[in-house]
């Protein structure tokens, strides 16, 4: 075995931080946070926050159109029904009254045989009794007559219904000219009113109340007869009370939320109320205007003359006076309604509805997922990265981060702000969302990008950041490693990953990243005169990254410390020898190839320094450091003997 010769490259020189290695020849600076981005995601359209407000829109408007083919379907079939019940219930409401023809028939004959006994010239005739009993319907006619009535009651209120619900989803619908930040806002706004007031259900239900129509229509058929009876008017009253019930406060609740609402501290929320209909808008406007104008006089007198100031009513007739000014329909009333949260709610910045963003950017990952639609994530990422402001599309990456993971609040990634906080979140952001396969190099660069800033300690460093940086690049070396088939990343990335390593001292995840990066390197990468000073860079990093994994093993093992970091390292670089072609054979061919390359040229005196160096690490520290410390490290003798027993396998004993 060769020695090594003097590698330039001192650790004294490399202090940490963002610092550029002394004596690299590629010219690569490291990547810092707040840099753009080297490997963003392609753009997919040139509008992207416009492009998700007309996926929203498509998605809204087909969601609308398959309900109106199936509410204008009821109507037809409630029609025709409604007509047949009205057949049915003219005749069958006449036997719950006294019928008029049978009473003359009964009379006339007892008229005839008041006559026929006095032709028989009796003087005195006997007075035959009339027996007339007050009329009774039987209850087999009320029973009849009360499903009859029921049913075309209940066919009528689900025509009702169905026309409110259209005019609903007609205003849910209509848009007007807004910038996409607030139109995305708007729409939300309308999507979780809408769903939380309940009015997919009402469409739903309609259905239902025209089958229990029929049902009842049919148990009348069967048992027979029905209708003015005081039960039956008891009856006919509540279903059409019910139904009417519906109708007024459907038309009021819009009005009756804005006064609740407006009259609080608190500041209105998402669900706004969606029963925006004709009726319900008129009764708006009548209301601030016959009511609304008039208390405002008079609260305006009492404040003059007394000193009594209402806050409840001050906000909200400063909601009515905007409404008065500026709202002619159920959209201008929606923008009114954004602006008001964007002076109470604290999630605005620039002019923006936060947590209405965030729950559209969640809603439309949830309705295209981003590893199925990749077309979205592009979108989104250009809106996070670029188009919003950092504030905001930091708050809307961590709502959607909170909104799509069950774990614990400790163990999730921090909210740090600053540049550093924004890439940590948008690595998390496209971990748990995007498609890695498709975003790979742009998630390698953040995992730099916040190394870089956790060694320069930017704002927002912190130790559960560094956990998930190490959980994070661990899994992708594992990738790395196991990759045997393609190039999974780019040199350039390779070299700022190792330069990072430089920065950012720790065994774990170091230790891993650098044998599978080397691993990767010597197997895929290709070796050509334009990226031959990437490779030398990455073999100069090399040679000072094992310099300093042995001088930590070394300390750990003078100290007699049963420290976890000699089983890491251990582990890791018995992936260079864990395969019948071992990965450490063809880093020596990588090596001897790039020597030749620089015909030369290169600062060390032998052509394989990294090879060379690997060994002696192995052997004097892994296997034989830790064989003369064995009282210390007896959980460490089985690798250790396992490293060797490949080494002398493989070729690379020394002395063999």
């Amino acid at each position: 075995m060769h020695d090594v010769g003097e590698d330039p490259l001192d650790a004294k020189d490399l202090s940490g931080g963002n610092s550029v290695p002394p004596g690299l020849q590629s010219g690569q600076e490291p990547w810092r946070c707040g840099e753009p981005l080297k490997h963003p995601l392609t753009k997919h359209s040139d509008d992207p926050l416009g492009a998700l407000h007309n996926r929203m829109i498509n998605y809204d408007r087909y969601m609308c159109d398959i309900w109106k083919d199936e509410i204008e379907k009821l109507l037809i079939f409630a029609g025709l029904f409604s007509a047949t019940v009205t057949a049915f219930s003219v005749e069958s409401y006449k036997w719950l009254k006294e019928d008029s023809s049978e009473t003359s028939a009964m009379l006339l004959r007892h008229i005839s045989q008041q006559l026929s006994g006095t032709t028989d010239n009796t003087m005195d005739p006997v007075p035959l009794s009339l027996d007339l009993t007050p009329f009774s319907p039987t209850m087999q006619s009320i029973r009849i007559n009360i499903f009859w009535f029921l049913s075309l009651i209940l066919c009528l209120s689900s025509v009702l219904l169905g026309i409110l619900c259209t005019q609903w989803t007609r205003e849910y619908t209509r848009n007007i000219p807004l910038p996409p930040e607030h139109a995305i806002a708007n729409r939300q706004l309308r999507y979780t009113g809408f769903f939380a007031w309940g009015v997919p259900g009402m469409i739903s239900a309609l259905p239902v109340i025209l089958k229990t129509s029929v049902l009842l229509f049919f148990a009348g058929i069967l048992d027979l007869l029905w209708s003015l009876h005081p039960i039956v008017a008891i009856f006919i009253t509540v279903a059409i009370g019910l139904i009417t019930s519906i109708l007024v406060l459907t038309t009021i609740a819009p009005l009756a939320q804005c006064i609740y609402l407006f009259c609080r501290r608190d500041p209105p929320g998402l669900s706004q109320c969606p029963y925006k209909s004709s009726q319900s808008w008129l009764f708006f406007k009548l209301f601030t205007t016959l009511v609304c104008v008039p208390v405002s006089a008079l609260m305006s007198t009492i404040e003059r003359y007394t000193g009594i100031y209402f806050v409840p009513y001050v906000r909200l007739s400063t909601f009515f006076r905007q409404y008065q000014h500026t709202a002619s329909s159920w959209p201008d009333l929606d923008t009114i309604w954004r602006k008001y949260r964007q002076l109470h709610v604290m999630e605005f910045e620039e002019n923006m509805d936060i947590e209405a963003l965030g729950q559209g950017f969640m809603w439309t990952i949830q309705e295209f997922p981003p590893r199925l639609h990749y077309d979205v994530m592009q979108d989104i990422f250009h809106c996070i990265n670029t188009i919003l402001p950092l504030r905001v599309s930091h708050d809307v990456m961590h709502m959607c981060i909170e909104s799509g993971t069950d774990a614990p609040p400790s163990t999730r990634l921090g909210s740090g702000r600053g540049a550093l906080g924004h890439d940590a979140m948008m690595l998390r952001f496209l971990q748990f969302y995007a498609p890695r396969t498709k975003c790979k190099h742009l998630l390698d660069e953040l995992r730099v990008r916040c190394m870089n800033g956790l060694a320069a300690g930017m704002q927002g460093s912190d130790e559960q950041l560094g956990n998930d940086l190490r959980d994070s690049a661990f899994g992708r070396a594992t990738a790395l490693a196991s990759n045997r088939r393609s190039f999974d990343t780019t040199i350039e990335t390779l070299l700022q990953t190792f330069m990072s390593m430089v920065n950012y001292k720790s065994i774990c995840p170091n230790c891993y990243t650098f044998t599978s990066g080397l691993i990767h390197l010597s197997i895929h990468a290709p070796l050509t005169k334009e990226n031959v000073l990437l490779h030398r860079d990455i073999q100069r990093l090399s040679l000072f990254l094992l310099d300093y994994f042995q001088r930590e093993t070394v300390e750990d093992i003078t100290n007699g410390a049963e420290s976890s970091n000699i089983f890491i390292i251990q582990a890791s670089f018995r992936w260079l020898l864990s395969s019948q072609s071992p990965a450490l054979g063809r880093i020596r061919k990588w090596e001897l190839d790039l020597h030749q390359l620089l015909d030369g040229t290169s600062y060390v005196t032998v052509a394989t320094p990294v090879t060379n160096k690997i060994i002696s690490f192995m052997t004097e520290t892994l296997v034989s450091a830790v064989r003369e410390q064995q009282k210390s490290f007896r959980g460490a003798l089985a690798d250790a003997a396992q490293t060797e027993r490949r080494l002398r396998r493989h070729g690379f004993w020394p002395g063999d």
